[in-house]
């Protein structure tokens, strides 16, 4: 099933997506050129979201999306906490780390994720908090 969301670009290669309901969304993104051309390298995101919750980071995102060689994966925190980035693949084995220290608020972090070494498929990144 295709769903179709609402979104802005702050970058050629990224996009704020708005109107998704809460809970565990999957996003795949497919690129077609103006010549026709469409890119057959994917990988996918998993963003986690928590009715009533304040989420731990106002947004998640990764460019570019689909990844050939390395996407930079980025969010910003509300507020100082730790949190973890981590990468899975669909069988949720751990495959990278991307970061595991203290956000401070309201500060972008831009984690690059070499993707060369991975085979084609479907990843997740999962970023938590402290305080869920």
């Amino acid at each position: 099933m295709e769903r179709r969301a609402a979104g802005t670009s702050p970058s050629p290669n990224a996009r704020n997506i708005t109107g998704v309901p809460p809970g565990t969304q999957t996003y795949s993104v497919t690129v077609t050129y103006s010549n026709g051309a469409k890119l057959s390298r994917s990988t996918t995101v998993t963003v986690n979201c928590k009715t009533g919750e304040e989420t731990p980071a106002t947004q998640l995102t990764a460019y570019p999306n689909p990844a050939n060689t390395q996407t930079t994966v980025a969010f910003t925190a509300l507020q100082p906490q730790n949190m973890t980035l981590i990468v899975y693949d669909v069988m949720g084995k751990e495959v990278a780390v991307l970061f595991n220290d203290t956000a401070e608020e309201n500060t972008v972090y831009e984690l690059v994720f070499d993707t060369a070494p991975l085979p084609s498929g479907t990843y997740y990144a999962v970023l938590r908090s402290e305080n869920g």
